[in-house]
C-alpha cells in the first residue's frame, strides 16, 4: 500500500475533482441508521445480519455521534492523494505472500491516504478468531518503513473507519430497501 500511495502523491492533482470521496456524510448516515432502528425494533429480526446489526448499530451511531469536529476538519485537511479504497484478499494478486498486483479499480477516489489505512487495517485485522493486534502492528511498521505516517495521522484513523464502516452500513440498509 504505502508503494502505491508513493507512486499516486507524485500524479498532478487536475484528476482530484474527477473522483472525490466525501467522507461524513453525517445526516444521511445517522437518518438511514435512525430509521433502521425505528423499523427493527418494531419487527423481529429475520436475518443473521439483521440481528448483527440490531445488537451493534446503537454502539456504531454512539461511536460515529463521538467523532470530534475537529477531528473531521483535521482529515478534510489532510493532503488528498488517489486511493485504492478497496484493499482485500480478493483484490490482491500474490505469490508466495508477496504482493505482485491489485485488479478491480472500480473504487479508486481521491482522499486523504488514512482511508486506504483504514481500508487496509481492517482487512488487516479481520480474521474468525477476532482482532489480530500483531497484524495490525506489522501493518503499520511496513507502511511506515516505506513512506511514514506522522502520529498526527494516526490518530485520525479510528475516525476514519468509525466513518467508513458506519457509511458502508448505511449504504447495505439502503439497498435493502
Amino acid at each position: 500500500m504505502a508503494s502505491y500511495h508513493q507512486v499516486t502523491q507524485c500524479i498532478d492533482d487536475s484528476y482530484a475533482s474527477k473522483f472525490p470521496l466525501t467522507l461524513f456524510k453525517t445526516e444521511t448516515v445517522n437518518s438511514v441508521l435512525q430509521e433502521y432502528v425505528s423499523s427493527i425494533s418494531v419487527k423481529k429480526p429475520r436475518t443473521h445480519l439483521e440481528m448483527l446489526l440490531l445488537e451493534t448499530v446503537n454502539p456504531i451511531i454512539e461511536a460515529y455521534s463521538n467523532i470530534d469536529v475537529a477531528n473531521r476538519e483535521a482529515i478534510e485537511n489532510l493532503e488528498k492523494i488517489p486511493i485504492y479504497n478497496d484493499w482485500h484478499g480478493n483484490n490482491i494478486l500474490s505469490i508466495d505472500k508477496r504482493i505482485i498486483g491489485l485488479i478491480d479499480f472500480d473504487s479508486l477516489t481521491v482522499a486523504p491516504r488514512v482511508v486506504d489505512i483504514q481500508n487496509g487495517l481492517l482487512y488487516a485485522a479481520g480474521t474468525g478468531d477476532g482482532i489480530n493486534l500483531s497484524k495490525l502492528e506489522a501493518f503499520i511498521q511496513g507502511y511506515c518503513s516505506i513512506l511514514p505516517l506522522s502520529e498526527f495521522e494516526l490518530s485520525l484513523t479510528y475516525s476514519v473507519m468509525i466513518d467508513r464502516i458506519t457509511f458502508i452500513i448505511s449504504e447495505i440498509l439502503t439497498e435493502k430497501k
